[in-house]
């Protein structure tokens, strides 16, 4: 923090991840009611609401044509009058702002505001955007340059100019410090990819006046910036102290709007920065002063930068990672409506990233910082609100003295200008601060001093909300809020878990809920500070924090347990993921096997891995559609999930009903599994030793059966509405439901669509047979239709098949889950089967979900997604991963 500012595949559509061109502009400044869309967020503005402080304006949101609400967060009231008052950044007084994150790209969504207790109500669309976008025109540059390439023609919203290396290569441009920059941008709807850019002279990209809508993606910048004239004057002789602002990419252009920054190695600069034991001289200054990383001052906002990974080494430190300048202003980086995410941000003597200013509706989360004195800093917060949530913050120091007498910084500098600047509401969600272990010599840990820092006395803290934070510090003496300001005021802390010592906030309106809790976290093995920036944060079940969180709709819907987790990392959902490869699309392997023939007909296996030779633990998915509908063709979202995580995922086929009677079908089910076992370690690299089974309906009694009659058993079992019953009531009398009354045909024309010879995927009939099965639901009749027996005079005959008749104590693992308004496979089906399995000692989970029909319908969509990752937790958990 500076206290004052700083003097193709190219045929028409390429696929990047950015914004498709008629969304790129914000909706006009007058409206009293905005959304202001980026990738994953949404800024919301409400200022004609006629609320007040005291009158809470709700939030829920969903996508467009479909009927299922979810809640957001909250928006913040914001009651002062002339804010930015003057500037380009004025706020009308009493307008409610907030944010929605955690969207989809390219996704229309609808909005409701509404003002608790009352019938006030604003709704609006609007649609994140695309990752995909026109080009017009592609510039192939040559292999390698020594000049600056300045760019001077414009794309358009209907085509963007694309510059690149060759087909399969990459460009490179070397100035050699002979020119002040390897590019300078002076256009608008410009592309720059792929290129290495190395020794300008002062900064590796630089954007002026009139450039927008610019991306620049999986570029490597590096060796830029300018010896200051009191070099080597610090002590050491050697030190290359470079000139303060100098950067990889840089703007100090108030036009310079919708920037996206992605996937870039940003790294070593030519220079290096004092840190705060260093006096510059010249300066007057023991604050750090040199290059920087990312350095944009005073933009228009509306910037994404996400998924870089940017450092260098103890000679080669930044002042700042991601900054900007003017701080104590209404705009200053990222000014508004901007992410920060998903990077890993190292080697500053100041801020890993500097978010300071205007900060209206700005999004930081999922960074990894390390080395940095500061993880985040938001001094000043003018306008508001500020997110900062699940962040990680590993290495802390203010110099390169001993770690055990080194000042180790906080994770996040606020503070404001009191009173002209600041006021602006910050929100702090679910970071983690790591401390690794002592280094040779030393007895103390190496991260963070500090939580929320305002300094001694020099600017107060306001209006903070904070919940859900793990900030563990590296000595219990500190605390993890300080500011000794006596304007320190209106902050709301709650749920946070720390071992430091009490809190020391001057001021009079400061809340500390009840619901504070002190300790030292304990993580899963390989979790936390082991982790580095692998990803690893969660808890384990003892430790302080686990499942003792606040429900923060919006920002922690799907956790895994009875409340979310303290911390950036729930337990049982995917790992942290920063840097250049950070969610990008994993190659996935997919192969299609016979494993059986039955006379002319192939029984067939989709198998879906990561594109690798690694042997992984496998999950068989058993498709539903009542054993007589249904084929391996489509994998769901969450078995996705699986196979990112490194499982391979097996979808099956099985002959069908009635064409081939149950006896065959579980014939089919036994061997895949000798299939597998046989032939997957050559074929695709599975671990025989650990096989899972999904499925669901009758994919669910399918993956029931496994565990009795599969041979070796399974590691684990998860059954989706499943059942361990075929003759009770619910399956041999008439149902009264409506769901089985949509297709009113004859019998004889239901019969002629199962008439023809045994097949093993429905898409192979005329019609795929849910007509017959609605059929034999009204007449009571599916136990005789799929198995040629009768249940009430040949019950004993179906026993054999029977999950609840079948269960013992060697049963595998199960998780049941259900819902209770489920009217084709009845709720009480997945209760009795936890009752068996409860009574014979099998490990087992049984998750419910109120309201849901048969296939959750209905349910909550949050209770639905946490199913789900709970599924997958216990699924790797019994697969030993």
């Amino acid at each position: 923090m500076r206290d004052s500012p700083a003097v193709n595949r190219s045929k028409l559509i390429c696929i990047v991840l950015f914004v498709a061109a008629a969304l790129r502009h914000a909706p006009p400044a007058g409206a009293a009611v905005q959304a202001v869309p980026t990738f994953h967020s949404l800024g919301l503005y409400w200022s004609d609401s006629g609320g007040s402080a005291t009158m809470p304006c709700e939030v829920r949101y969903r996508r467009a044509g479909t009927s299922e609400w979810r809640a957001g967060y909250p928006l913040w009231f914001d009651g002062r009058s002339g804010v930015g008052a003057g500037t380009d950044a004025e706020r009308p007084a009493n307008e409610y702002r907030g944010s929605l994150v955690s969207l989809e790209p390219g996704t229309r969504y609808e909005v409701e505001l509404s003002l608790r207790g009352t019938d006030k109500r604003a709704t609006l669309t609007a649609t994140t955007w695309s990752e995909s976008f026109p080009i017009a025109k592609t510039v192939t540059l040559p292999a390698t340059s020594k000049d600056t390439l300045v760019i001077t023609e414009s794309g358009s919203p209907g085509g963007y100019v694309l510059y690149t290396g060759a087909a399969g290569a990459r460009a490179a441009i070397d100035v050699a410090g002979a020119q002040p920059y390897d590019i300078q941008v002076k256009a608008a709807y410009v592309i720059l990819r792929g290129l290495t850019l190395k020794h300008a002279g002062r900064d590796g990209i630089r954007l002026e006046d009139g450039s927008h809508d610019i991306v620049i993606e999986e570029c490597d910048i590096s060796g830029w910036g300018r010896i200051d004239s009191d070099a080597g004057a610090g002590g050491k002789g050697s030190e290359l102290w470079g000139m303060y602002g100098d950067a990889g990419i840089y703007s100090n252009s108030k036009t310079v709007e919708r920037v996206i920054i992605q996937r870039n190695r940003i790294h070593d600069p030519r220079t290096d920065t004092n840190n705060w034991s260093e006096r510059r001289e010249k300066y007057n200054t023991f604050h750090p002063r040199g290059p920087e990383g990312i350095y944009l001052i005073d933009t228009a906002g509306h910037l994404v930068i996400r998924y870089n990974e940017i450092g260098g080494d103890l000679d080669h430190m930044f002042n700042d990672v991601v900054a900007g300048d003017n701080n104590f202003s209404f705009r200053g980086f990222p000014n508004r409506d901007s992410d920060i995410y998903g990077n890993r941000l190292s080697h500053a003597w100041d801020d890993g990233i500097e978010a300071e200013g205007g900060n209206c509706n700005v999004r930081i989360w999922g960074n990894y910082i390390t080395r940095c004195y500061t993880g985040v800093a938001t001094a000043a917060t003018s306008i508001g609100p500020i997110y900062i949530f699940r962040n990680v913050y590993d290495l802390s120091a203010k110099s390169e003295a001993p770690n055990d007498t080194v000042e180790h910084g906080p994770f996040a500098k606020l503070g404001d200008n009191y009173p002209r600047f600041g006021g602006g509401r910050r929100y702090f969600f679910h970071n983690t601060l790591l401390q690794p272990s002592p280094p040779p010599g030393s007895t103390r840990t190496q991260g963070a001093g500090g939580g929320l820092s305002g300094g001694t006395s020099e600017r107060p803290i306001v209006d903070v909300v904070s919940r859900n934070n793990l900030w563990h510090l590296h000595r219990a003496d500190r605390t993890a809020y300080s500011s000794g300001h006596p304007a320190t005021r209106d902050n709301d802390i709650d749920y946070d878990l720390t071992n430091g010592g009490p809190p020391r906030l001057f001021g009079p309106t400061n809340r500390f809920g009840p619901h504070m809790i002190q300790g030292t976290p304990q993580y899963l093995p390989g979790n936390g500070a082991a982790s580095g920036d692998g990803g690893k944060y969660a808890l384990a079940p003892t430790s302080p924090g686990f499942d003792a969180g606040e429900v923060l709709p919006n920002f922690n819907d799907g956790f895994t347990g009875k409340a979310p987790d303290i911390g950036a990392h729930e337990a049982g959902t995917p790992l942290l993921q920063f840097g250049v490869n950070a969610h990008r699309p994993r190659p996935i392997h997919r192969s299609t096997h016979t494993y059986k023939q039955v006379g002319g007909l192939e029984i067939k296996a989709d198998v879906h891995r990561l594109d690798d030779r690694e042997v992984r633990p496998v999950v068989v998915w058993i498709h539903g559609g009542a054993l007589i509908m249904g084929s391996r063709a489509r994998i769901d979202r969450y078995l996705q999930q699986l196979v990112d995580d490194g499982v391979v995922v097996v979808s099956i086929d099985y002959r069908l009903a009635p064409e081939t009677k149950l006896p065959a079908i579980i014939e089919d089910i036994e061997d895949v599994f000798k299939w597998i076992r046989a032939r997957g370690p050559e074929l695709f690299q599975a671990d025989p030793k650990r096989i899972g089974v999904w499925g669901g309906s009758a994919g669910g009694y399918l993956t029931l059966t496994t565990g009795f009659r599969v041979q070796p058993r399974p590691q684990v079992l998860v059954s989706f509405y499943g059942y361990g019953d075929l003759i009770g009531d619910w399956y041999s009398q008439p149902s009264p439901h409506a769901r089985h009354r949509t297709i009113q045909m004859s019998e004889a024309d239901v019969r002629a669509e199962v008439s023809g010879p045994p097949l093993a995927n429905a898409s192979d009939r005329k019609r795929n047979g849910g007509a017959f099965y609605q059929f034999s639901r009204r007449q009571g009749s599916w136990p005789r239709e799929v198995t040629g027996w009768d249940p009430r005079r040949e019950a004993e005959k179906f026993n054999p098949f029977m999950p609840i008749k079948n269960v013992s104590a060697q049963f595998p693992p199960t998780m049941l889950l259900h819902g209770t308004a489920d009217t084709d496979v009845p709720y009480e089906q997945s209760v009795m089967m936890a009752a068996e399995l409860k009574k014979h000692g099998v490990p087992h989970e049984f998750i419910t979900l109120q309201g849901g029909e048969h296939g959750f319908g209905g349910a909550d969509p949050n209770q639905i997604e946490a199913a789900h990752q709970a599924a997958i937790a216990f699924t790797k958990k019994h697969l030993g991963m």
